[in-house]
């Protein structure tokens, strides 16, 4: 599954983070997904979610966030290092640095991508 959205006149950095965790979740629960792992290198979203009253304008959104995966029957939020996320960076940049507004990882996407999830996949560590 493929999907991606983007936000405009966000006011903050967290908001901003805040909102794409809102909009992936949805996107879970939309899909009738209900075992689902979170995984984020989103700091500010991190740190909103874990002490809300910490981030002045977010506190809606992080309720909104905490009653939306109450839905589903399995869930966990993780937070991960940046290098965990690689590929997610990497298509990130690539959209926003080529303009690329029309997706095109459904079309299966470019060689360097293909060639770096291959890596990954080889070199990941196991789940325990």
């Amino acid at each position: 599954m493929h999907g991606r959205r983007s936000f405009s006149f966000v006011q903050s950095r967290e908001l901003a983070e805040l909102s794409a965790i809102y909009w992936a979740i949805e996107s879970m629960n939309s899909m009738r997904k209900d075992k689902i792992i979170f995984e984020s290198s989103c700091e500010r979203a991190r740190s909103c979610i874990l002490t809300p009253s910490s981030c002045s304008g977010t506190m809606e959104l992080v309720g909104k966030i905490c009653d939306l995966v109450q839905r589903f029957q399995h869930w966990s939020f993780d937070h991960v290092l940046e290098a965990r996320n690689v590929i997610a960076q990497r298509i990130a940049t690539s959209v926003t640095s080529d303009r690329r507004y029309q997706s095109y990882i459904a079309s299966g996407g470019p060689n360097w991508l293909n060639d770096l999830i291959a890596y990954e996949a080889r070199n990941a560590a196991p789940l325990p």
